[in-house]
């Protein structure tokens, strides 16, 4: 008894007694249909597309098949759980954003409200000068140079300068 081979089902002038004339349709030979779902799928390539048909139904179906047996609902989880996450985020981002900024702001506030004529200031611009009068409002005169007075805002005082 003779097999087709996997690649090509006979070659030229190559037929069996009996034979119908198909590849491989003899009395006592394989059919090509029942070796193709034997054969992996890069043996099935020099096979006709008549013959490659099942094995390529079976070799994309079986996967979809076997998950869709194997597959089990996810587990219901409580509010509780997903809410830990986002509570964990929260306090991160209070220590290492909201509150070191909060206690930036205060210093800078308690550096403005003890401001007094005769400090060496350096404002955000960069102007290096001495107070020379602290308004109500939210200004004060800088004395940057004998003559040349500056006023300039509050806030706009960087750093109080030590003597």
């Amino acid at each position: 008894m003779s097999f087709p081979s996997p690649l090509r089902p006979y070659g030229k002038g190559e037929k069996e007694s009996g034979d119908t004339g198909r590849p491989g349709a003899g009395e006592n030979s394989l059919d090509n249909r029942d070796l193709l779902h034997t054969l992996p799928l890069p043996f099935a390539r020099g096979l006709p597309p008549t013959c490659a048909a099942p094995l390529f139904r079976t070799m994309l179906l079986l996967p979809l098949v076997t998950l869709a047996q194997t597959t089990t609902p996810p587990p219901q989880q409580g509010i509780g759980s997903m809410l830990i996450p986002f509570l964990c985020i929260g306090v991160i981002f209070y220590f290492l954003i909201l509150r070191p900024q909060k206690q930036q702001q205060k210093k800078l506030s308690e550096m403005v409200a003890a401001l007094k004529t005769g400090d060496k200031v350096v404002t955000t611009g960069g102007i290096h000068g001495i107070i020379a009068n602290v308004k109500d409002g939210t200004t004060l005169l800088l004395k940057v140079d004998d003559g040349c007075r500056i006023e300039v805002d509050k806030t706009a005082v960087a750093t109080i300068k030590k003597e």
